[in-house]
């Protein structure tokens, strides 16, 4: 129960890092009206929530991994 509030935390927190960049890069690159702004929650916000919780996962995977072999790098 611990490793999976720890996993979604995390998951939240990699989400949260990726918002602020994706909303950067979007007000940059991107013109704002209704259809880019419909794209990015049909398409970029899916992508945005998969990707943070396969990162959450394979950062937790090498926590797990690096304090197996006594916390050596």
């Amino acid at each position: 129960m611990m490793e999976r509030l720890l996993r979604f935390g995390v998951a939240i927190i990699i989400f949260f890092l990726l918002w602020q960049v994706m909303a950067y890069a979007w007000n940059l690159f991107v013109p704002l009206n209704y259809k880019t702004n419909l794209l990015g929650v049909i398409f970029v916000m899916p992508l945005m929530v998969l990707v943070s919780f396969i990162g959450s996962h394979l950062f937790i995977e090498r926590l797990r991994r690096w304090f197996k072999q006594g916390g050596r790098i």
